[in-house]
């Protein structure tokens, strides 16, 4: 099997639900391994958010197959989005006497009952993928770095319009600042401050400070910049407040949190009559799957940022082997780092994403096995 090598950022702080301070990312060492290196007893439960036959991230197989494979008896159940279901799973798993829970919660905000249930039964909790909120009896938290992806988003859509490259680093300040749009998501969402802090206050803000970057819909906000992927009406309003700088002949950048709002982006821009060539946006999301690698493949799509789910199943998996030895190699050690969930720091362990173009797709996306051409085939 091929070596992999997972990097996983470590960070200090957190925000709250919905409107948040920034957080502030900070990467103190990588976590490396080459597979397997665990050998471990003891049960484990895992409990998936989604369907028994959900794939990448939602699936938890690649998990409990690793973890069956280093020695644990392994529980693994779907919850097919129902909290309750998902409640009532783990509630099983608690009394068939589970020594480590794995956890991608359905409801954020409402496992704190059932957690402080497996606490006193002296049960440790990983969260994974989602972090559970208002809770003291989360153990750690494994997922994507949620400021980077936006910070990433912002930095790739500056890269596509000329104004810095792909690492951030600025070029020749242009002669007329540049108009970028913002869609940074749901507002309810548990991460929305992340994506918002990310694009506007760490990069894009820094863009405009030095006459970069200019905002042609107004200086976005949380209110103007959170974006509902079912709320089409409202992407297309807020495209048509930006396209004239198309209709001049005037670049635009627009910088999604998604590839699936990226993508009704670019729907709605067709059903305007927009083509992809010299009269269109620099266009950014973040995911990765096979329809934002598409999208970047046939030019509709400047870059996404790429959430390699087999860098989340492998470091969850090591989390728990860990655990159920009763210690933890020194590259997993996060002492005094996490995520504050509002009721405690939850010690924190980030998968750190990276940035696909076209330039560099064949090389990360084949080379690294993650797809194959014929998976981007329309």
């Amino acid at each position: 099997m091929i070596p992999l090598t997972i990097s996983v950022a470590l960070v200090v702080g957190g925000c709250t639900a919905g409107l948040a301070p920034s957080p502030t990312p900070e990467p103190v060492g990588t976590y490396e391994r080459t597979q397997p290196d665990f050998d471990v007893t003891g049960a484990v439960g895992i409990s998936m958010a989604s369907d028994a036959d959900a794939v990448g991230r939602d699936s938890g197989e690649p998990m409990a197959d690793l973890l069956t494979q280093w020695g644990a008896d392994v529980e693994l159940a779907y919850a097919s989005r129902n909290a309750q279901t998902q409640e009532e799973q783990i509630d099983a798993m608690i009394d068939a006497g589970v020594e480590v829970l794995l956890v991608q919660p359905v409801d954020e905000f409402g496992l704190s009952d059932v957690l402080a249930r497996a606490a006193g039964a002296e049960i440790a909790v990983v969260a994974y993928d989602r972090l559970v909120w208002n809770t003291p009896d989360t153990d750690f938290y494994v997922g994507f770095d949620n400021f980077q992806v936006a910070a990433d988003v912002a930095t790739a859509t500056l890269a596509g319009l000329g104004l810095a490259n792909l690492e951030g680093e600025p070029s020749t300040v242009p002669p007329d600042p540049v108009a970028v749009e913002v869609f940074a998501g749901p507002a309810n969402d548990a991460f929305f401050g992340f994506g918002f802090n990310g694009m506007v206050k760490k990069i894009l803000a820094f863009a405009q400070a030095d006459g970069r970057v200019f905002y042609p819909a107004g200086d976005p906000t949380p209110d103007t910049s959170a974006t509902d992927i079912d709320n089409v009406s409202d992407i297309a309003d807020r495209l048509s407040a930006v396209t004239p700088q198309l209709d001049r002949g005037e670049p635009l950048g627009i910088a999604a949190i998604s590839d699936d709002i990226a993508a009704e982006v670019i729907d709605e821009l067709k059903r305007d009559g927009y083509t992809p060539g010299e009269e269109w946006p620099i266009v950014v999301g973040a995911g990765g799957g096979a329809d934002g690698l598409r999208a970047v493949r046939r030019g509709d799509q400047f870059a996404t940022i790429l959430l390699d789910e087999r860098a989340l199943h492998e470091t969850a998996a090591a989390v728990v082997a860990s655990l159920l030895n009763g210690a933890f190699p020194e590259s997993l050690v996060v002492d005094g780092y996490g995520y504050n969930n509002d009721a405690e720091l939850v010690p924190t362990y980030l998968v750190e994403p990276i940035t696909v173009t076209q330039a560099n797709l064949s090389g990360i996306v084949f080379g690294s096995g993650y797809l194959t051409p014929g998976d981007l085939d329309d």
